[in-house]
C-alpha cells in the first residue's frame, strides 16, 4: 500500500493543471501510471485510495453496471460468466470482445452477444456508457 497522503496534493502541469488528485478522472490517473509521467506514483496513490488498482484500457461506467444488473443481461452475465468472475469484469470482457468481434452498425456501437455496447471515445481509454438488449 502506497503511504503517499493525496488530498491535498495537485496537479501540477498539462489538461487538469491546479486539480486535486482526487477530483481527476480515473482514466486520466491511469495514463499518467502507464505513461510514467511526472507525479505518477501520487496517481498510482489515488486509484489505491480509490481501490482502483487494475490498470484497464477502458473505463466501465456505472450506468453500463447498473444495465448489466437488469434481469435481460443479468441472465446472459449468469450464462456466459466465467470461475469467480464478477459483473464488473465480465462486462470489461464482453464490452473488450464486442470492440473487436462484434458488428459495428453506427459509430461507437456494436453489437454482440445479443446485446449493444455503447461507447465514448475520451483523450485516454474509451469508456462503455451503456449496455443495452439487443432486441
Amino acid at each position: 500500500m502506497n503511504q503517499i497522503d493525496t488530498h491535498l496534493k495537485v496537479m501540477t502541469y498539462g489538461r487538469h493543471k491546479g486539480q486535486l488528485f482526487t477530483r481527476l478522472p480515473i482514466s486520466y490517473l491511469k495514463w499518467l501510471i502507464g505513461k510514467q509521467a511526472p507525479d505518477w506514483e501520487v496517481a498510482q496513490a489515488e486509484l489505491e485510495r480509490r481501490g482502483t488498482t487494475t490498470l484497464y484500457d477502458m473505463e466501465i461506467s456505472g450506468h453500463a453496471i447498473d444495465r448489466a444488473s437488469e434481469p435481460v443481461v443479468f441472465k446472459l452475465f449468469q450464462a456466459t460468466k466465467l470461475k469467480n468472475e464478477g459483473l464488473h469484469a465480465w462486462l470489461y470482457r464482453m464490452a473488450t470482445d464486442a470492440r473487436k468481434k462484434g458488428e459495428e452498425n453506427s459509430p461507437n456501437k456494436y453489437h454482440y452477444k445479443k446485446l449493444k455496447f455503447v461507447f465514448e471515445d475520451n483523450d485516454y481509454y474509451p469508456t462503455l456508457k451503456t449496455v443495452i438488449p439487443n432486441v
